[in-house]
């Protein structure tokens, strides 16, 4: 699920509002839909500016919430989004910045491939994986 999903929703420790949760959706890669790699590591791409990049700086805990309803399969099946047939998966780790040149290589490969606006972001974004 996690390979064939687009946009997640990532969950944070608030660094504005002090014990609270935050979430929010993010477009999410990890490689493309029609290759057999995949890392399962979710990569996404955010400005140092975003409220979640000050989260992960004040606590890089993060959890990953995918649902089957992302890749349109639920719809497909007609099955509703909170129905136990419409799976779900959530991945928590800590959030790390990517620096190693090839992991660099593949989170853009996989970002860039699967939604091509971010090209044309500003060259402040960072690429961001759970570790």
């Amino acid at each position: 699920m996690v390979k064939y999903s687009n946009i997640s929703i990532v969950s944070t420790h608030s660094s504005f509002m002090e014990g609270y949760p935050f979430a929010q959706n993010k477009d999410v890669a990890d490689g493309l839909y029609n290759e057999t790699m995949s890392s399962g590591i979710p990569i996404i791409y955010t400005s140092p500016m975003a409220t979640v990049t000050h989260d992960f700086k004040k606590d890089p805990r993060v959890t990953f919430t995918y649902s089957a309803e992302f890749t349109h399969y639920c719809k497909e099946q007609e099955f509703d989004n909170d129905s136990p047939m419409c799976g779900k998966v959530m991945l928590s780790g800590k959030m790390e910045k990517v620096t190693d040149v090839n992991e660099l290589v593949w989170a853009k490969y996989g970002m860039f491939a699967r939604h091509p606006d971010t090209r044309d972001w500003p060259l402040l974004t960072d690429l961001r994986s759970t570790n």
